[in-house]
């Protein structure tokens, strides 16, 4: 049935990282599925606990279907004096056309300062998961 929602997979990921670069990193996350049709669509979100520590930079992200970006990138302001995160939330609906297993993962970059993952330094537990919506078509 068109629209039936087939599957569903998830993960959490409490595990924090840091970068300077101005290059994409791995944050670490990332979730594989395998589509059952290929006219399915995947519907993946990702919440993402993100932070700089500079006051005047911005963090950079993408989200990757293997090596492929199907999410531009979302540039996330911290221009607030001092260290600034926040739980940023983001949503792709892609277009694999495949059968075979895919793997969608977040990267970060700095666009300045230091680009925190799972930033915990204003306290709490911070979590970033992804969620993957296999959507037949």
């Amino acid at each position: 049935i068109k629209g039936l929602v087939r599957q569903i997979v998830s993960v959490q990921n409490t595990t924090a990282s840091s970068t300077t670069s101005t290059s994409f990193t791995d944050t670490g996350m990332s979730l594989a599925i395998t589509p059952t049709s290929t006219s399915s669509k995947i519907l993946c979100q990702i919440s993402a606990a993100i932070g700089n520590l500079s006051s005047s930079a911005d963090t950079v992200v993408q989200v990757l279907r293997d090596s492929t970006q199907v999410l531009e990138c979302a540039r996330i302001a911290f221009n607030t004096g001092g260290h600034g995160n926040a739980q940023q939330f983001f949503q792709v609906l892609d277009s694999p056309s495949t059968v075979s297993e895919i793997t969608y993962k977040l990267q970060m970059k700095a666009d300045g300062g230091t680009t925190r993952f799972n930033d915990s330094a204003s306290n709490g537990n911070p979590s970033s998961s992804i969620v993957l919506m296999e959507i037949l078509g």
